[in-house]
């Protein structure tokens, strides 16, 4: 599979939840002006991300992706949100789509650049992501920061 095929695939995906984006915008102005609160943050950085992924037409210069990685991610993504929001389909897709979108298309973090926590602290430094959690978190079942382009801090 090439980067295009998968852009095209999150797309579409996204498509089919419009009604759940569509409150999601309408929600994005409020949580900007909520203290910085990590939920906050991440909320405004998925939706940055959502208007990203509709604003491509397609991906110059195209590429391949690594399929049994993309496997592995939506597998692992699929038990962390069934462990973390049961049954919210709608909720499922849309952190799939962005989280498959950040990691294979984008090369960006899957948390937002900054202090996201006490122990997160995303920082770039020139084309490269460090984040400060990559150790402690890698191996936590189900864990995401295996697919993270983030390098250890």
């Amino acid at each position: 599979m090439n980067g295009s095929d998968l852009l095209l695939r999150i797309q579409s995906d996204l498509e089919e939840i419009s009604g759940y984006t569509s409150r999601i915008a309408v929600e994005i102005p409020l949580r900007s002006e909520e203290p910085s609160t990590i939920i906050s943050r991440l909320a405004v950085y998925n939706y940055q991300t959502y208007l990203e992924i509709r604003s491509l037409s397609g991906i110059a210069p195209d590429f391949e992706i690594d399929e049994k990685r993309l496997g592995q991610m939506y597998s692992v993504l699929a038990h962390y949100l069934d462990r973390y929001a049961p049954g919210n389909e709608d909720l499922h897709c849309y952190v799939t789509a962005i989280s498959i979108y950040l990691t294979f298309i984008a090369h960006k973090p899957l948390h937002p650049p900054g202090s996201f926590s006490e122990e997160i602290q995303i920082v770039r430094r020139g084309s490269l992501y460090y984040c400060s959690g990559r150790r402690k978190f890698i191996r936590d079942n189900p864990s995401l920061c295996r697919f993270c382009v983030c390098q250890p801090a």
